[in-house]
């Protein structure tokens, strides 16, 4: 007589994509890429260090809240990037872009509008990002 088998939990599929600033896929000198990927119990489900600019994991389906995963990554000189939730469904697996931004390279920029006279606009933009 066969033993019975254990029937594998359902499964969903995730599909992440690591970017650099310049939008290319992220390069093999980017060192110790870490990916971690929580489901909506806040179970991490996988701590890794990976190469490379894509990856594809098998999680857990749940058909309730615990399919709402969080993605993060990060990498060293870089800054860490995460997207939540992302809704996994067992027919089609969920893709995830990240971008992971160089902390090298400054980021420190200043955009300003044209001073407008007040009385016929009532506005003036200044816009200052520093990373």
């Amino acid at each position: 007589m066969a033993t019975p088998s254990i029937i594998a939990k359902d499964q969903a599929g995730i599909v992440l994509n690591i970017f650099d600033g310049s939008r290319q896929p992220i390069g093999p000198k980017v060192k110790n890429l870490l990916v971690r990927i929580i489901d909506g119990n806040q179970k991490q489900l996988f701590s890794g260090f990976r190469n490379g600019p894509s990856f594809q994991f098998e999680v857990p389906f749940y058909a309730n809240f615990g399919d709402r995963y969080t993605v993060i990554a990060s990498a060293d000189h870089h800054s860490q990037a995460g997207a939540t939730p992302v809704n996994v469904q067992r027919a089609l697996p969920q893709s995830v872009d990240l971008m992971l931004l160089d902390k090298t390279v400054p980021r420190d920029h200043e955009i300003c509008a044209p001073k407008l006279d007040p009385s016929e606009t009532g506005w003036v933009l200044t816009v200052r990002y520093s990373g």
